[in-house]
């Protein structure tokens, strides 16, 4: 199991956070987050979140996210 810790209060304009995930050959991940993501609102900046999960054959894969919290203000 893996934890994705996000050490910033939230997601605002102008963040780009990436995630590479590679499961090899006959394995097994499970990989979840810390807490409910936060999203604040922007007065003009995008902020883009990706994920790319790459799982091999014989492989199993789990994501199990929590929550997302959207801010007005």
């Amino acid at each position: 199991m893996a934890v994705i810790v996000n050490m910033a209060g939230g997601v605002v304009g102008g963040d780009c956070h990436y995630t590479d995930i590679e499961c090899g050959p006959n394995t097994t991940a499970t990989v979840t987050g810390q807490a409910a993501e936060k999203i604040y609102r922007s007065s003009g900046a995008v902020a883009q979140l990706a994920q790319r999960i790459t799982v091999a054959p014989g492989s199993w894969f789990e994501l199990l996210p929590q929550g997302t919290i959207f801010f007005d203000g």
